[in-house]
């Protein structure tokens, strides 16, 4: 499907994009897997493609690393050079000549990029809403639920992950943007023969699930990927 004819922001993966119409505003779409599984790069993939592909202004926060890990992944995507190899300092000449080329592309694109030590709801939702009037900001990706302070505490964990779902939610339809926001799975598809995770299986799944009933969320495993 080419990237015109979506209905959204093209993700960068076609096949996903069949599915979902690319990233379209208003919308929750969380991404789900057990740890070490590509989370993180799957977002950072998604976020780039956009800023960097697409001039789509794109606002990232990432809560399970930090931004030199985050930049240096899209700088490996960008420039074809392992990550190990940019951390190492062992690239070879023609890695640092592509590293070097697309360093200012990658310098130039509309793509902010927040990694604190701690996030509250509260503060999310004023430097979103911020930036989508300031700078047009179309897109915006967390990378961990879990990761972030509900603005009501509550002696539930499930209680307060499923109060951020919805304020999330609430978020993207005030602001007319796509969310991306990731988060964990617990260990139930593991005991399944088909290992095939669903909707239940999301860590601290019945407020998230109850959150998602609605029109606006989507569901996207990647156990299996």
């Amino acid at each position: 499907m080419p990237p015109n004819s979506l209905r959204g922001i093209p993700t960068g993966f076609t096949d996903l994009d069949l599915l979902t119409g690319g990233l379209i505003g208003g919308r929750l779409m969380v991404i789900a897997s057990r740890p070490g599984l590509g989370r993180s790069t799957l977002v950072t993939d998604m976020c780039r493609h956009a800023a960097i592909k697409h001039k789509v202004p794109t606002l990232a926060y990432t809560l399970e690393e930090s931004r030199e890990h985050f930049v240096t992944r899209v700088l490996s995507a960008e420039a074809r050079v392992a990550r190990l190899r940019i951390h190492a300092g062992t690239m070879e000449e023609a890695e640092w000549t592509r590293l070097g080329r697309i360093a200012p592309v990658i310098s130039d694109a509309p793509l902010w990029i927040k990694a604190p030590s701690r996030l509250t709801m509260r503060q999310l939702e004023d430097e979103a809403t911020e930036l989508v009037q300031d700078h047009g900001v179309r897109l915006i990706a967390v990378d961990g639920i879990q990761d972030i302070r509900p603005a009501k505490r509550s002696d539930l964990r499930e209680r307060e992950v499923g109060d951020i779902v919805r304020d999330l939610k609430t978020l993207a339809r005030e602001l007319e943007v796509p969310i991306i926001a990731t988060s964990h799975l617990n260990r139930s598809p593991e005991q399944r023969w088909d290992k095939k995770p669903m909707l239940d299986d999301l860590r601290e799944s019945g407020a998230i699930t109850v959150a998602f009933q609605g029109h606006y969320g989507r569901f996207v495993d990647m156990a299996q990927n």
